[in-house]
């Protein structure tokens, strides 16, 4: 008689599908009998959770007078909200925008040195946009000759033009005239170019060795030809 009492306290009714099951309290269940096996499945326990999920979201706020901290303007609104607008609302300032530092910086381009204030601790490379658009034209054409080198099948090398030109003291090879590092990048006739020796649609190699340093009047005049230069004579 006492198993049939126990078995009975147990017997209940799914509030969802009004099915009726018996509930069997084990481990950590025992003692807390009146919050746990209220549904004979998950599914019905998930239908009755989103169905009062929805009915708490059915029902409507109260509304709150409110003064905006920002402009002082008093509003009427639900829920948490505490400014009258996004306007009003200020945006979060982090640790490090608040750190501002004047940094001394030597530009990657022109090698000027200049000072600048930061707020993100990273020092800037350039100390203009036109320093940056140089060294971005510079890059281009580095890419450009390596990429002509791989079409030909020549051995290819890092290359910095920058580098040959100050080997060459900034000289043509051929006409021996000055060619100035300002003009560098310009249609001048005595502006700075890379010039390879042996020209790689003759299997030339694009390296240190088969580069020099020609202005753009005999650059254009040599092409794809080999001509005599300082370099034969060094």
């Amino acid at each position: 008689m006492r198993i049939q009492v126990e078995n009975a306290k147990y017997r209940r009714q799914c509030p969802v599908c009004n099915v009726k099951y018996t509930y069997n309290p084990a481990g950590k269940d025992k003692g807390r009998e009146h919050k746990r096996g209220l549904f004979c499945s998950q599914d019905c326990r998930h239908v009755d959770v989103v169905a009062r999920q929805q009915a708490k979201a059915a029902e409507p706020k109260p509304m709150r007078t409110l003064c905006c901290p920002t402009c002082s303007t008093v509003f009427e609104a639900r829920g948490k909200r505490t400014y009258c607008s996004l306007a009003c609302r200020p945006k979060p300032v982090y640790e490090y925008q608040q750190q501002t530092q004047i940094q001394s910086c030597e530009c990657k381009t022109c090698g000027e040195p200049f000072q600048v204030q930061t707020k993100h601790g990273r020092s800037p490379q350039f100390c203009s946009e036109e320093c940056r658009e140089v060294l971005a034209a510079e890059t281009r054409r580095v890419v450009r000759a390596r990429r002509k080198a791989m079409e030909r099948a020549a051995m290819i090398e890092q290359v910095d033009p920058y580098k040959v030109f100050e080997h060459d003291h900034w000289t043509c090879m051929i006409c021996v005239n000055p060619t100035p590092k300002d003009k560098r990048g310009t249609y001048d006739l005595d502006a700075p170019e890379l010039d390879h020796i042996v020209p790689l649609s003759k299997g030339g190699a694009h390296s240190y060795a088969n580069t020099q340093t020609l202005c753009r009047s005999c650059n254009m005049k040599k092409s794809d030809t080999l001509v005599p230069s300082l370099r034969d004579l060094l």
